[in-house]
């Protein structure tokens, strides 16, 4: 199974955590430096900056100090910068606030500074995404029922925030399959997701793991194993999230 994102660069998201301990190296800091995330104000909230940069830190992202910038856009974008690590970083921004785009940063950045001191990672925060949590951004929390034309959707959140719907596997798909057109069916259990995609070539089949606030793609040859008795996926979902294409 081929893995890419919708923005060009491969990755089943997940959360990067930089340890940098007293004896860190300089390499060791300028990892830290490109994996930081700075919001810059660009909506009409004052102070939405500094509390998306609370609620990024409270899951789990590095923040630096937020910042203003007088560009001012309906949705947020996420930009990266050259270091290593920065790209990652920035799609899994991208995940928590619901799914929004992510680009390299310019030059100048669309800071008032121009910079983006003290990170790798800006995200120009739209007014779509201010003021918002990262639950509500996700669509944390409701009931379950089954969905007409595909789907069992269970959208009480699963190891987190993730839930089991339409929407939420859509973006995950979209960032893990090359060439993404549709997600046409999905069924859920334990924490663990088979969707069915289509793409511009072919239709595939997706095993998503839930961690924290995301749906992760993994590697069905991992997953599988050699039989239902040996597969880390639920027993339900074996057939036919290790028997398709």
């Amino acid at each position: 199974m081929t893995m890419s994102s919708k923005w060009g660069f491969g990755a089943a998201v997940a959360l990067a955590i930089v340890s940098v301990g007293c004896g860190s190296d300089d390499s060791s800091s300028s990892s830290a430096e490109a994996e930081t995330v700075i919001v810059a104000n660009g909506n009409a909230d004052n102070g939405s900056a500094g509390r998306m940069t609370d609620a990024l830190r409270l899951a789990g992202f590095s923040t630096g100090e937020a910042v203003n910038s007088q560009d001012k856009v309906a949705d947020s974008i996420v930009y990266y910068s050259d270091d290593d690590g920065s790209q990652e970083v920035a799609v899994n921004v991208a995940v928590a606030l619901g799914g929004v785009d992510v680009k390299s940063l310019p030059d100048p950045a669309p800071t008032d500074s121009g910079t983006v001191d003290g990170g790798g990672v800006l995200l120009l925060l739209g007014q779509k995404q201010a003021d918002k949590t990262l639950d509500e951004l996700t669509g944390g929390g409701g009931t379950t029922s089954t969905t007409p034309g595909g789907g069992t959707t269970d959208t009480t959140p699963i190891g987190g925030t993730v839930k089991c719907d339409k929407e939420s596997l859509t973006a995950a798909a979209k960032n893990s399959v090359d060439n993404f057109v549709s997600l046409e069916d999905w069924n859920c259990d334990q924490g663990w997701a088979v969707a069915f995609v289509v793409t511009e070539d072919y239709e595939e089949t997706v095993v998503f793991e839930a961690e924290g606030q995301f749906w992760i793609a993994k590697d069905r040859n991992d997953v599988c194993g050699t039989g239902p008795d040996d597969a880390t996926i639920p027993s339900s979902l074996y057939d036919p999230g290790c028997t398709t294409n």
